[in-house]
C-alpha cells in the first residue's frame, strides 16, 4: 500500500517542503528589512545628536552672534548683558563628526571651520564673508534636521 502511494507522498512532501522554503525566505527577507531599517535610523540619530543639533546650537548662540558683529559684542559688554554661557558645545567639538554631514552641509562647514581655524575671532569676523558662511549653514542645518526628522519619522512607522 505504501509502494502504490509513494510517488504521492513525495509530491506532498515536495510542495509542503516547497511552502516552507518559501515561508523561511519571505521571514528572513522581512528581518533584513526590518534590520535595515534599524540601522538607518540609528545612523539618523546619530547624525542628529553628534553633528546637527550641536551645529544648530552653535550657529545660532549668542557667541557666534557676537563674533558676526563685534559691535553687539561691544554694547552687551558695556550694558552687562553679555551672558557667556549661552552656547553648551563647542564648534571644534563637532570636527570629529564632520563625516556625518549631508553632501550639500560639508562645504559650508568645512569653510566655517577653515575660516575659524585660521583667522582669530575677530579677524575672521571683518567682512561680510562669515556672516553670509554662518547664514548658509542656518538654512542647510535647519533643513537637514526637518529631513532628517521626517526621514526617522517614516523608519519609525
Amino acid at each position: 500500500m505504501l509502494n502504490d502511494n509513494s510517488g504521492g507522498i513525495v509530491a506532498i512532501a515536495t510542495v509542503v517542503l516547497v511552502v516552507v522554503t518559501i515561508v523561511y525566505a519571505w521571514l528572513t527577507h522581512e528581518t533584513v528589512e526590518q534590520s535595515k531599517k534599524q540601522q538607518k535610523a540609528a545612523y539618523i540619530e546619530k547624525q542628529l545628536e553628534k553633528l546637527y543639533y550641536p551645529l544648530d546650537d552653535v550657529i545660532n548662540s549668542n557667541y557666534m552672534f557676537y563674533l558676526i558683529d563685534m559691535n553687539a559684542y561691544i554694547e552687551e559688554e558695556n550694558l552687562g548683558c553679555l551672558n557667556p554661557n549661552t552656547k553648551w558645545h563647542d564648534i571644534d567639538d563637532l570636527v570629529q563628526y564632520q563625516h556625518l554631514a549631508s553632501s550639500r552641509l560639508e562645504k559650508p562647514l568645512n569653510e566655517l571651520l577653515e575660516m575659524l581655524r585660521k583667522f582669530n575671532p575677530q579677524e575672521a569676523a571683518e567682512g561680510t564673508h562669515l556672516k553670509h558662511c554662518v547664514n548658509e549653514l542656518k538654512q542647510i542645518v535647519a533643513q537637514d534636521i526637518k529631513e532628517l526628522k521626517e526621514e526617522l519619522h517614516n523608519l519609525n512607522y
